[in-house]
């Protein structure tokens, strides 16, 4: 709540779920998962489970895409990271839509030292990342993961 009060908003991207369930139990303001994925998708604890994802979209916050490898494929290892496909990415994404999450999703990124995708290497990759969204997504859904959901919520807190 101290935090709360000093206008800082909370990431829940690193907690487990212990200290998930006790943030829920003392928030009072919205709060992000800056960079997590869906954890029924790619089962790491890391991930946020779909009661989580549901609590952050329902107190009006975001959930931010992870491009960690480990984090969006079950199969993927530092070795194979490469490997993962954008369709293994959009799965994390079809699920949270899924769950009613067209306004929470955006882009999280974690580029500081984890093993990515290839279509994903580096930020040059990004428009045709975006492209890859409005072919599969749709223009809407694609503009709002990559900067409108951020930007409404940040406004808005």
């Amino acid at each position: 709540t101290q935090m709360e009060h000093a206008g800082m908003v909370l990431d829940v991207s690193h907690l487990n779920d212990e200290c998930f369930d006790e943030v829920v139990a003392h928030a009072t303001r919205p709060f992000v998962a800056s960079h997590s994925n869906s954890r029924v998708v790619c089962g790491v604890k890391r991930n946020l489970t779909d009661d989580q994802f549901r609590t952050i979209r329902d107190m009006g916050g975001i959930v931010g895409l992870n491009y960690c490898s480990e984090f969006l494929s079950n199969d993927a290892t530092d070795e194979t990271a490469a490997d993962v496909t954008f369709d293994q990415l959009a799965a994390h994404i079809e699920h949270w839509l899924d769950l009613g999450g067209e306004d929470v999703i955006a882009l999280g990124g974690d580029w500081d030292g984890a093993a990515v995708p290839g279509f994903l290497s580096d930020v040059s990759k990004m428009p045709e990342f975006q492209n890859m969204l409005s072919r599969h997504f749709g223009k809407t859904v694609m503009q709002k993961l990559c900067s409108d959901n951020a930007l409404a919520f940040f406004e808005r807190y």
